[in-house]
């Protein structure tokens, strides 16, 4: 009778059980993590659709944030320019209902008024949002309006003083030479 080792045969079978082990160790951790691996090149040929994946779900968080910037924004200035369609609104009902008396020097009560409603009016239009000006078109950096800012020179211009129409000098006739 011939002794035989049981260490072979223990062996063959021990290999698919570690292989089991290994696996079963694997799916723990990727039902723990939620990942499937921990590497790209761990995914196999699905690397370069994750990849292209993420990009997108970047590029779509972006575009998100800056719908609910717009959307913040757009809400400011409808609240702003309801507001101004408002004052505007009072404002020519109290001129329209004006005794045109002086209330000083040289102003009426209603026009000293006015003063305070053409700053609200100002201040609606400049209204801001992130350090950005609404209403201030292409450089949103400064206000657009301000009650103290200088009035830009008016050209020189000829009146006609019946109809009260100005003409630029460059629209003026021609004197005839003859």
């Amino acid at each position: 009778m011939a002794i035989t080792g049981i260490g072979s045969n223990a062996l063959l079978t021990m290999g698919p059980i570690m292989d089991m082990r290994n696996q079963l160790d694997d799916l723990q951790r990727q039902l723990g993590t939620g990942n499937k691996s921990d590497t790209y090149a761990g995914q196999g040929l699905d690397r370069g659709l994750t990849v292209g994946l993420r990009s997108q779900l970047s590029s779509i968080s972006g575009y998100q944030s800056t719908v609910t910037q717009v959307g913040v924004r757009l809400d400011l200035m409808q609240t702003a320019l309801s507001q101004f369609s408002r004052v505007s609104q009072t404002s020519k009902g109290t001129i329209l209902q004006s005794q045109y008396r002086l209330a000083g020097a040289t102003q009426t009560q209603d026009q000293k008024n006015m003063v305070g409603t053409l700053s609200s009016l100002l201040d609606s239009l400049n209204t801001s949002a992130d350090g950005r000006y609404l209403f201030s078109g292409r450089t949103v950096d400064p206000p657009e309006l301000t009650a103290s800012r200088p009035r830009p020179p008016v050209p020189r211009s000829a009146c006609l003083r019946s109809s009260m129409i100005c003409l630029s000098p460059a629209l003026r006739p021609l004197p005839l030479r003859m």
